[in-house]
């Protein structure tokens, strides 16, 4: 993937302590590999809600205000400082959409480009601080937590400083978040915990209740205890005779060619496993080989996180073992972010600023464009909504 939760968040991971791993499972239930022909187990209330959330996100996302609107007027000479967690394609269009809507408003941007390592990460902080810019942006997964000195010395300097794409909508907000208190002043949050809910509902409602599932997870990144317990959440309401299984990757195995290597052994040591639910899209390739490897293919399913267009892609091809991503807008987190950063500028109060997530299956994942692209299948009202929010328009 990259994002967002993804080999972006788990570099992070690898330059400060790792978190308490994640593994645990529900072993209740059965399931069967054939989810196109078994008797529904869900009750007719599970399957009337589970439908009505998935129709509700399979729809192109709307735009909701995050808080009142604000005049940009005086903000045109002002600098922002954007250091990016790597250099990528999702990063790339993330920023591109920051930078325009920057030139709109007369605000100068400069980018710091990186190969997502923490020196560097650090030495971009030392040079925002010392060209005196107004507000520094850490975009899609510097980990703060690896940043504590820069963000004292940012904050001495009286440069605000605005995290992006790290933590998950439910966090508490800055600075009182997990490694804000040095220095960081607002957040763009993603939401972490309705994607995994959508990947657990998402299954069950098509597997009609029987799932024997794999959920590998790299529990040593932040938002991953919250992932679990949303998934944990789903199945526990809805499909109590679900199995499910979470399966904890070390960052070690998942930034290696060992991640296959784990997914296949869990898959042969249960045979009737029939879905895979990947945390991150960054996965796939993993999953499919492991499970070709095991001798499954064409038995079991994945679903995964994060809209990479290569998943997408394979979303739309059906014939792939992937059908179905939850998928999340590059350029919407641009704005969104660039909202936040425009109000702390202002020094008006903070918003709960984050961008949707969309489901993506063989009904709509044409929109994402021939071939899927990060720019499409989101829709456009968040341009104008921020637009008129901004008096842009």
């Amino acid at each position: 993937m990259k994002t967002r939760i993804s080999r972006g968040v788990v570099a992070a991971v690898l330059a400060v302590t790792a978190l308490t791993a994640c593994s645990t499972g529900a072993p209740t239930g059965g399931g069967t590999a054939d989810t196109g022909t078994a008797a529904s187990s869900l009750t007719a209330d599970a399957e009337r809600e589970l439908q009505a959330t998935i129709d509700q996100y399979r729809a192109v996302p709307t735009f909701t205000p995050p808080g009142p609107a604000i005049d940009v007027t005086s903000l045109r000479g002002k600098k922002i400082y954007i250091i990016p967690e790597t250099n990528n394609v999702f990063n790339t269009v993330n920023v591109a959409a920051m930078q325009d809507v920057a030139q709109r408003v007369g605000v100068e941007v400069t980018v710091f480009p990186n190969q997502g390592n923490t020196s560097q990460w650090v030495q971009g902080m030392q040079t925002a601080v010392s060209q005196k810019v107004d507000l520094i942006v850490l975009a899609n997964a510097p980990d703060p937590r690896a940043l504590q000195p820069q963000l004292a010395a940012a904050k001495a300097a009286n440069i605000p400083v605005v995290v992006t794409h790290f933590y998950d909508d439910s966090t508490t907000p800055a600075p009182n978040c997990e490694g804000c208190a040095a220095g960081v002043t607002a957040l763009e949050t993603a939401p972490f915990d309705t994607a995994a809910k959508l990947l657990a509902d998402w299954v069950i409602l098509q597997g009609k209740g029987n799932v024997n599932a794999l959920i590998p997870i790299v529990g040593a990144v932040i938002p991953s205890p919250g992932m679990q317990a949303a998934i944990k959440g789903e199945f526990d309401k809805y499909c109590p005779k679900c199995t499910y299984k979470f399966v904890d990757i070390s960052l070690a195995d998942f930034a290696s060619a060992k991640l296959a290597t784990d997914i296949q052994a869990s898959l042969s040591g249960d045979p009737k496993i029939n879905w895979v639910i990947d945390q991150l899209d960054s996965m796939e390739s993993a999953t499919v080989s492991a499970i070709n490897t095991a001798g499954r293919s064409g038995q079991i399913q994945i679903v995964g996180y994060n809209g990479a267009t290569s998943s997408i892609k394979d979303v739309q091809s059906g014939t792939s073992p992937m059908v179905m991503d939850v998928g999340e807008s590059a350029p919407w987190i641009g704005y969104s972010t660039m909202d936040q950063a425009f109000r702390v500028l202002l020094g008006q109060p903070v918003v709960k600023a984050s961008a949707p997530v969309r489901v993506f299956d063989s009904t709509n994942a044409k929109d994402a464009g021939d071939p899927p692209a990060l720019t499409q299948g989101y829709g456009d009202a968040y341009v104008a909504g921020y637009e008129k929010l901004w008096g842009l328009s």
